[in-house]
């Protein structure tokens, strides 16, 4: 009598990743929330855009329901620390189904190219905006260098023939 071995074919290895992925989209569709990956919390972070002219840099940062007084901003050197707290939006007696919107405490440090004015550094807060207007050192800046042209004399009457 002959034993006949039952060898799995690329067909039944397919069907395994297919449910796999089933189940990877499937939970991760119906998990309640993005704060927990891998049992690990993601902490909430505060998405910047940073530009510059020649006096300034201007950092704008989104913060929408958040109390302005409860924001730090600190200066040391040309680095610029950013903290808070992000509260939780969920409503008095309702359960989370879904929830993407971060809450707790943040914090951002951000490393300008030039020195700062860090005494005259300025922030406002309006519609969900943090403004900040981060003076550059003035010897940090730009300068034009004028170019001055200088008039060429020719030695007077040497080498001349009359």
């Amino acid at each position: 009598m002959v034993a006949l071995m039952n060898r799995p074919t690329l067909f039944d290895e397919v069907i395994s990743l297919h449910e796999a992925m089933d189940d990877l989209f499937r939970n991760s569709f119906l998990l309640p929330s993005w704060r927990t990956i891998f049992g690990r919390t993601v902490t909430p972070t505060l998405a910047l855009d940073v530009y510059e002219d020649n006096e300034n840099y201007y950092v704008i940062g989104v913060l929408p329901g958040v109390d302005p007084n409860q924001v730090d901003i600190t200066c040391e050197g040309n680095t610029l620390m950013i903290s808070g707290e992000i509260p939780e939006f969920i409503p008095e007696g309702k359960e989370v189904v879904w929830q993407e919107l971060p809450s707790g405490s943040f914090r951002r440090t951000l490393t300008l190219p030039a020195p700062i004015e860090a005494d005259k550094v300025e922030a406002h807060y309006e519609a969900g905006l943090l403004k900040i207007t981060v003076p550059k050192a003035e010897h940090a800046r730009a300068h034009k260098i004028q170019v001055r042209t200088v008039e060429r004399q020719l030695p007077s009457g040497k080498g001349k023939k009359s």
